[in-house]
């Protein structure tokens, strides 16, 4: 195997922009890490290594999920929207990454503009959302309601890595049904975690301070 200065220049610099891309708003303390601890860095590959490896090994298993499955932990979960069970198929496909990247929310936004956020369009004009809604899904920028669920486990039992705000504030994702955009939005209520669904051409203005998820 070549070292990484034998590696060619325009191969390094493709995987660094997406690296640090995908890293989304955790870039700077990602990167300051590394800079403070000179053990950091090797860590951090390591643990890469060994969650693909594990994720690869997962791939033969289980494909699907049911929809009815998921948010029913009533110890965690307040309150679950009956939406999930009406608007989506029974059943959707696993995404093999579980994890997430993620960015704020600076001023009042809809569906349709924190899209355009997280798609990094400045102007796109006057396309229909089914357009918006396509970009989304080429980038890979949805997530499943597994996903979603496994992080706000993680979050309950001590593992704030994911980034969802516990606070009050609204954590929005993006997931896609295989024929229609929707919107999961869950939040602490001060006991447990609500868990809501909306459609994604719904035009109502969510307030600064809620963070909006994506698939990487």
């Amino acid at each position: 195997m070549p070292k990484w200065t034998e590696v060619p220049h325009d191969i390094i610099n493709g995987a660094h922009q997406r690296l640090w891309g995908g890293l989304g708003d955790r870039a700077e303390d990602i990167a300051r890490r590394i800079i403070d601890d000179p053990t950091f860095a090797g860590d951090l590959v390591q643990f890469v290594i060994e969650y693909h490896t594990k994720t690869m090994g997962k791939c033969a298993e289980a494909t699907t999920y049911k929809v009815a499955d998921c948010f029913t932990n009533r110890s965690i979960f307040h309150h679950r929207d009956g939406n999930l069970d009406r608007w989506l198929p029974a059943t959707l496909p696993v995404k093999i990454a579980d994890y997430f990247s993620y960015k704020n929310t600076t001023q009042g936004q809809t569906f349709r503009q924190m899209a355009e956020m997280i798609a990094g369009i400045s102007d796109i004009g006057d396309k229909r959302n089914e357009d918006l809604v396509s970009i989304l899904v080429e980038q890979g920028k949805t997530c499943s309601l597994k996903q979603i669920e496994n992080a706000i486990v993680r979050h309950e039992a001590g593992d704030k890595s994911d980034g969802l705000l516990d606070n009050g504030r609204a954590n929005f994702f993006f997931v896609w049904s295989g024929s229609a955009m929707f919107v999961v939005r869950a939040s602490w209520d001060g006991d447990r975690w609500d868990v809501d669904v909306y459609s994604f051409g719904r035009g109502y203005w969510w307030a600064a301070g809620c963070r909006v998820f994506f698939g990487n």
